[in-house]
This record gives structure tokens, C-alpha cells and sequence, in this order.
């Protein structure tokens, strides 16, 4: 009889782990943290705001994260951290698709309403946002939104890992 308890348990455990390694594996979603009221808002520099693109990992860092509506965006990418497939960039609510090189590493765009704006690369694996404005909800894309991919350990997409 104790032998059968002991199997039970261990058969329980093995679920309960292969429930929480799933959903660890399984997820494509990035927890995207919303900025904090008082985050700093970009510097508008001759009529337009600037801000700078890298790359942490497989996450799109946008500095500073909180933009303004109907103020023209400069984004400058950083190209030592902006890799691979990482260089074409999507942000789909404002019809922004383009891909980054060393002799144009800039994305101009105009955002038009506040909210949550999502980017990714071109095959979905790197994902990021910044806001419109502040404590804003988020804005539905315009465009189809690349989900899924996954780079692998042998960087198969290009993404240089």
C-alpha cells in the first residue's frame, strides 16, 4: 500500500511539472509592463521626438518607452545590439515595416492616438512596445501581426544567437 501512495505522488509531481514546463515552453507572449506614469517621455528635437532602439535578448528596449501623439518619431537603432532577423522591424497599428542596415538605421513614423504599441521583427521572434501617451490601453493592429517562431539554439533565422 505505501508503494502505491508513492507512485501516486511521483505521478502527480511528474504532471504538475510537465504543466508548468508547457506553459513555460508553450508561451509566445513577452510580459509587456506598462510604463509608469511619471516614465520619462522622448525629447522632441526640431519638431520631432528621438528615441533609441536595441535589443536585450529577444526583447525590442525602446528609450524612452513613452512617446507623444502627432509628434513626429526618429527611432535610431543600435546596430551592435539589433541583429539578424532583429533588423526588420514591424509595428503593425502604424503600418511600419522596415529593415535596419548599418547605412540606415533610423524608422520615422507619426503616432496618431495614445495607446500600447506592440513591435516585432520581422519573423515574430522578437516582440517589444512603447507607449502613446501614459497609462494608455492597447492599440489593435491594422496589419497581420507575426506570432510564433523561435530562433533555436543554432540561430537558424539569422537572429545572431
Amino acid at each position: 500500500m505505501e508503494t502505491v501512495k508513492v507512485i501516486i505522488i511521483g505521478i502527480a509531481l511528474l504532471i504538475a511539472s510537465g504543466i508548468v514546463i508547457a506553459g513555460v515552453v508553450g508561451s509566445n507572449a513577452i510580459a509587456q509592463p506598462r510604463a509608469p506614469v511619471n516614465a520619462p517621455v522622448a525629447n522632441t528635437v526640431g519638431g520631432v521626438q528621438e528615441v533609441k532602439l536595441s535589443m536585450n535578448g529577444a526583447q525590442y528596449i525602446l528609450e524612452p518607452a513613452v512617446l507623444q501623439p502627432g509628434i513626429p518619431v526618429r527611432m535610431t537603432a543600435d546596430m551592435n545590439s539589433v541583429v539578424g532577423c532583429m533588423r526588420t522591424v514591424v509595428i503593425p497599428a502604424l503600418g511600419v515595416r522596415k529593415t535596419l542596415s548599418e547605412a540606415d538605421n533610423t524608422i520615422e513614423f507619426t503616432p496618431d492616438k495614445p495607446g500600447t504599441y506592440t513591435m516585432t521583427c520581422g519573423m515574430g521572434m522578437g516582440r517589444g512596445s512603447f507607449q502613446v501617451g501614459t497609462g494608455a490601453a492597447p492599440v489593435a493592429a491594422s496589419g497581420p501581426v507575426a506570432t510564433g517562431g523561435t530562433c533555436g539554439a543554432s540561430g537558424g533565422c539569422g537572429c545572431g544567437r
